[in-house]
Protein backbone atom coordinates (compact mmCIF):
# COMPACT_ATOMS: atom_id res chain seq x y z
CA UNK A 1 0.00 0.00 0.00
CA UNK A 2 1.46 3.35 -0.98
CA UNK A 3 1.36 6.43 1.27
CA UNK A 4 -1.19 9.15 0.59
CA UNK A 5 -0.31 11.58 -2.17
CA UNK A 6 -0.66 14.70 0.00
CA UNK A 7 2.36 13.70 2.11
CA UNK A 8 4.64 13.73 -0.88
CA UNK A 9 5.40 10.03 -0.73
CA UNK A 10 6.71 10.01 2.86
CA UNK A 11 5.11 8.91 6.09
CA UNK A 12 4.90 11.14 9.16
CA UNK A 13 7.46 9.32 11.38
CA UNK A 14 10.08 9.50 8.64
CA UNK A 15 9.44 13.17 7.94
CA UNK A 16 10.99 14.58 11.11
CA UNK A 17 11.81 18.20 10.84
CA UNK A 18 15.22 19.20 12.11
CA UNK A 19 16.02 22.65 13.32
CA UNK A 20 19.23 24.56 12.83
CA UNK A 21 22.24 22.20 12.84
CA UNK A 22 25.20 23.09 10.63
CA UNK A 23 28.05 20.55 10.48
CA UNK A 24 30.43 22.67 12.57
CA UNK A 25 27.85 22.93 15.36
CA UNK A 26 27.42 19.17 15.33
CA UNK A 27 31.17 18.75 15.82
CA UNK A 28 31.15 21.29 18.66
CA UNK A 29 28.22 19.47 20.31
CA UNK A 30 29.96 16.09 20.11
CA UNK A 31 33.18 17.51 21.58
CA UNK A 32 31.18 19.29 24.30
CA UNK A 33 29.35 16.09 25.22
CA UNK A 34 32.68 14.25 25.39
CA UNK A 35 34.07 16.96 27.69
CA UNK A 36 30.94 16.66 29.87
CA UNK A 37 31.75 12.98 30.41
CA UNK A 38 34.75 14.00 32.54
CA UNK A 39 32.75 15.47 35.46
CA UNK A 40 30.26 12.62 35.09
CA UNK A 41 33.08 10.12 35.61
CA UNK A 42 34.45 12.19 38.51
CA UNK A 43 31.05 12.38 40.20
CA UNK A 44 30.33 8.69 39.81
CA UNK A 45 33.76 7.84 41.24
CA UNK A 46 33.08 10.08 44.25
CA UNK A 47 29.74 8.39 44.82
CA UNK A 48 31.19 4.90 44.49
CA UNK A 49 34.06 5.63 46.88
CA UNK A 50 31.85 7.28 49.52
CA UNK A 51 32.19 5.53 52.85
CA UNK A 52 29.56 5.50 55.60
CA UNK A 53 32.26 6.50 58.10
CA UNK A 54 32.57 9.92 56.46
CA UNK A 55 31.13 12.44 58.89
CA UNK A 56 30.43 15.39 56.64
CA UNK A 57 29.36 13.71 53.38
CA UNK A 58 31.05 16.46 51.36
CA UNK A 59 32.36 14.04 48.74
CA UNK A 60 28.90 12.59 48.24
CA UNK A 61 27.40 16.05 47.79
CA UNK A 62 30.05 17.10 45.27
CA UNK A 63 29.59 13.79 43.44
CA UNK A 64 25.85 14.33 43.17
CA UNK A 65 26.29 17.87 41.85
CA UNK A 66 28.84 16.68 39.28
CA UNK A 67 26.59 13.86 38.06
CA UNK A 68 23.45 15.98 37.77
CA UNK A 69 25.14 18.96 36.13
CA UNK A 70 26.97 16.83 33.57
CA UNK A 71 23.79 14.89 32.76
CA UNK A 72 21.97 18.19 32.13
CA UNK A 73 24.70 19.28 29.70
CA UNK A 74 24.73 15.90 27.95
CA UNK A 75 20.93 15.93 27.69
CA UNK A 76 20.92 19.39 26.09
CA UNK A 77 23.60 18.48 23.58
CA UNK A 78 21.95 15.13 22.83
CA UNK A 79 18.69 16.98 22.15
CA UNK A 80 20.56 19.24 19.73
CA UNK A 81 22.17 16.25 17.99
CA UNK A 82 18.78 14.55 17.65
CA UNK A 83 16.59 17.51 16.71
CA UNK A 84 18.76 20.55 16.08
CA UNK A 85 17.92 24.03 17.28
CA UNK A 86 19.81 27.17 18.19
CA UNK A 87 18.55 27.44 21.77
CA UNK A 88 19.62 24.03 23.00
CA UNK A 89 22.96 24.38 21.21
CA UNK A 90 23.68 27.72 22.88
CA UNK A 91 22.55 26.45 26.29
CA UNK A 92 24.58 23.24 26.08
CA UNK A 93 27.76 24.81 24.77
CA UNK A 94 27.48 27.73 27.20
CA UNK A 95 27.34 25.28 30.10
CA UNK A 96 30.38 23.44 28.74
CA UNK A 97 32.24 26.75 28.39
CA UNK A 98 31.23 27.72 31.93
CA UNK A 99 32.52 24.40 33.23
CA UNK A 100 35.81 24.81 31.38
CA UNK A 101 36.20 28.34 32.74
CA UNK A 102 35.52 27.12 36.26
CA UNK A 103 38.10 24.36 35.84
CA UNK A 104 40.64 26.84 34.48
CA UNK A 105 40.21 29.20 37.44
CA UNK A 106 40.60 26.39 39.95
CA UNK A 107 43.41 24.31 38.49
CA UNK A 108 45.37 26.37 35.97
Amino acid sequence: MSPPADLGGTTAPLDRRRGWSPPWATVVAVVGAAIALIPLWFGVSLLVEAKPADDDGFGTAIGQVAVVSSLVVIALLAWFLARGGVGVFIAGTALVALGLAWFATLYL
